[in-house]
């Protein structure tokens, strides 16, 4: 294969093609709409379940609510923003410093 030779993304599709354009993924139109379905299906039930009320658990171990429609709750989600306004300010601090 040279080197605009790729093989198709899409999982049940090995064909190999040259690509178009500098981000093409696909071999054909049809794969990308195969592949646009499928992922399609894949969040309607993701979101499906999470309405549902299926048991979700956050990374810490707290019990997610149907309504929270996010994989962490929201403590996680105050502390993840917390670290980050510090990682900031700790980082701007430096640069005024030195």
């Amino acid at each position: 294969m040279d080197a605009q030779s790729n093989i198709c993304a899409r999982l049940d599709c090995d064909n190999p093609f040259t690509r178009k354009t500098h981000n093409q993924k696909y071999c054909s139109d049809e794969c990308c709409r195969i592949a646009t379905n499928e992922k399609i299906m894949i969040r309607y039930y993701e979101n499906k379940r999470k309405r549902s009320g299926a048991t979700r658990l956050c990374d810490c171990g707290a019990k997610l609510s149907r309504y929270n429609m996010n994989d962490e709750c929201s403590s996680c989600e105050a502390k993840r923003e917390s670290d980050r306004v510090l990682a900031i300010r700790q980082q701007a601090s430096v640069i005024v410093w030195d």
